[in-house]
């Protein structure tokens, strides 16, 4: 294969075909096995597809091949932080930027390898080189958000995350970064804003994908507590034996809330998400659709509970009771369990 090939191999990563990308790097490298341009070529491609093993043997045997190459240094370097050898990782982007410190690539990935190796300040600062040599970059930006949110400094992150997008609105990464930001902080509508955003930008990316999912649990968890308020109530109600009129007034006070809530939830979702259907289902996922399943099964309850004749509720109650309860003690349940799984894969 000629120079132009590899060029073209190159044009494809930049559009997002690595796996095309892949098939011709690897053509070339059948017939020049130690060429490092098409290693690197092969390396990148691999790094997209996050193949980690194959893209760390590429990227070493891509320095061995040409070790005074940047370039190369850098997409190794991404190679080894995706493996999980944060050394590693660390140890290319700093031989990168002894290479080049006038270029920003090399302080950015020494940035990201910092910061996945647990050193905000450090990252920070070299994140900020970063932006000082590519102010006109979204990713750099995005990445000072980064490690700003990661050292506590929620409003300084914010404004980079901000500054990202304003210089490229479709950043799909400050999108999703926003919303993790204001998820943290509580905003739920402006959060599922950002995530729905992220989504549309990117939606075959596992991790705007991952951090969509955070959101929709923040949402089903406000939805389950409407619930939850509701069937307490009506509870008392029960044992208090309430006036007929009263459960009616109840239940409608429910029914409101609930339609109150469940608007809310949906009114910033994706366009496919607001109905449902096969694209609803594929986003939501089983965990969410299970709850979502059971905070139905326990609206039904409570409807049928208040607005039953007060004949049918005194012989159906007692047998009912014991299986609400259920209901309701499985969704704080798969609330605790949504809970310490994000916690687990933040």
């Amino acid at each position: 294969m000629s120079e132009r090939d590899l060029q073209a191999a190159a044009h494809l990563l930049d559009v997002g075909r690595a796996t095309e990308a892949e098939q011709m790097a690897r053509a070339h490298l059948a017939s020049d096995p130690q060429s490092a341009q098409a290693l690197g070529l092969l390396t990148e491609a691999l790094n997209d597809q996050e193949r980690w093993s194959e893209a760390v043997a590429s990227g070493r045997a891509a320095v061995a091949a040409a070790p005074d190459d940047a370039r190369g240094l850098v997409t190794l370097s991404i190679a080894e932080g995706g493996a999980g050898n944060v050394p590693g990782s660390l140890d290319a982007a700093r031989y990168a930027v002894r290479l080049a410190p006038q270029v920003w690539a090399p302080h950015y990935q020494l940035a990201r390898s910092l910061l996945q190796g647990g050193d905000p300040g450090e990252a920070l600062a070299a994140a900020r080189r970063a932006v000082a040599l590519a102010p006109n970059s979204a990713s750099a930006r995005n990445l000072v958000g980064a490690c700003l949110q990661s050292d506590g400094d929620d409003a300084g992150a914010r404004r980079a995350y901000s500054d990202a997008l304003r210089l490229d609105p479709q950043d799909a990464y400050a999108m999703r970064n926003l919303a993790s930001l204001e998820l943290s902080a509580g905003r739920l509508g402006t959060a599922t804003r950002a995530a729905s955003a992220a989504l549309a930008l990117a939606p075959q990316d596992d991790r705007v994908r991952r951090r969509f999912g955070f959101v929709l649990h923040a949402l089903v968890r406000q939805l389950n507590l409407v619930v939850a308020l509701g069937g307490t109530m009506l509870g008392i109600a029960m044992i208090l034996k309430a006036p007929y009129a009263l459960r009616v007034a109840l239940a409608l006070a429910i029914a409101t809330i609930d339609t109150w809530a469940f608007v809310r939830m949906t009114r910033h979702l994706p366009r496919g998400l607001r109905r449902p259907g096969r694209q609803s289902l594929r986003y939501l996922g089983w965990f969410v659709r299970l709850r979502l399943l059971l905070i139905l099964a326990v609206t039904v309850a409570i409807l049928f509970t208040a607005l039953a004749p007060l004949h049918v509720t005194r012989t159906t109650w007692p047998a009912l009771y014991p299986w609400f309860v259920g209901i309701v003690a499985a969704i704080l349940l798969l609330d605790f369990a949504a809970a310490v799984g994000q916690e687990a894969t933040r």
